[in-house]
């Protein structure tokens, strides 16, 4: 008689990664700034040779607080750290190393992580000092969660011993979420915090980056900029929190055709169906003007 097993599930950082694929990724590192917020944009254009090695060429562009720095990262094809970037975003790549690329030091193609729970990780340390990072990580349950890229059905892992939590996907490269603490410090500090704002497979960058001009790299931008900026992410507008969360005035925000733009009373922007706005605001429950206090 033929036992038959159950295949072990394994996930590894970059897999499925390919040609086209575009990120977008709300990311604060304590490293920089204390954690400050930015959003951090990665289009995969296809391989380039350094050296002996072949990587992928990635077109990467930065927003904070309303300006863009771009450049280009190259990440490692067996494990998808970035192991050069352009001086422009030479701090973001250290941050995006050390957060959603983290994993990388856990896994790779080579060499996948055991997604059974309770199963540990553990982090070569050939060359990184002791006791600079945590060295082991477990999957702890299964969770579906909704982010602004969607819902999704996720495995989450923890660093042992910590209350961090890190959200994976099966088949997909990189963690779509991560909530991860300063242990030593009481209270509690950030060490990264991540999430996934958007994802598609795009033949062009034209499709998935503003079309802006290609010399604004530090240039500050326009609300009217901004805003196209918002839109060329996907053929749908974003919702009205996306579109404010990178500088869009409420009064500025833009809805889908068929959809009217409406105020609750605490001056934040909805997009509702036309028939729905008229029946709220006969009913005082909301309003098509941001309201005085707000």
């Amino acid at each position: 008689m033929q036992e038959s097993f159950a295949e072990e599930k394994t996930w590894y950082a970059g897999e499925g990664l390919k040609q086209g694929d575009y990120f977008s990724y709300k990311l604060c590192h304590t490293d920089y700034k204390d954690c400050s917020e930015f959003l951090m944009e990665l289009w995969i254009e296809g391989d380039i040779q350094r050296g002996s090695e072949t990587h992928w060429l990635t077109q990467t562009k930065v927003s904070e607080n309303n300006k863009l720095v771009k450049g280009i990262m190259h990440l490692g094809k067996v494990a998808p750290e970035p192991v050069y970037s352009s001086d422009e975003i030479v701090l973001y790549k250290s941050a995006f190393r050390t957060s959603v690329a983290e994993l990388a030091t856990f896994t790779s193609i080579l060499e996948p992580g055991n997604l059974t729970l309770g199963v540990n990780w553990q982090k070569d340390m050939t060359f990184i000092p002791s006791g600079a990072i945590p060295t082991n990580i477990i999957a702890i349950e299964n969770e579906i969660i909704t982010i602004p890229a969607g819902t999704f059905n996720t495995t989450v892992l923890s660093y042992t011993n910590t209350q961090d939590k890190i959200w994976i996907v099966d088949d997909f490269p990189f963690p779509i979420k991560a909530e991860t603490w300063e242990e030593r410090d009481e209270p509690k500090t950030k060490r990264y915090q991540f999430e996934l704002q958007y994802y598609e497979n795009v033949p062009d960058p034209k499709y998935a980056f503003s079309p802006l001009n290609e010399n604004i790299a530090h240039q500050e931008l326009t609300p009217e900029m901004v805003k196209e900026m918002v839109k060329s992410l996907s053929p749908e507008f974003k919702t009205p929190k996306q579109q404010t969360d990178v500088g869009i005035l409420p009064s500025e925000v833009e809805c889908k055709e068929g959809f009217q733009l409406i105020f609750k009373y605490s001056g934040s922007p909805a997009c509702v169906k036309s028939t729905t706005a008229i029946k709220l605001v006969e009913r005082g429950w909301t309003s098509t003007e941001i309201p005085e206090n707000s």
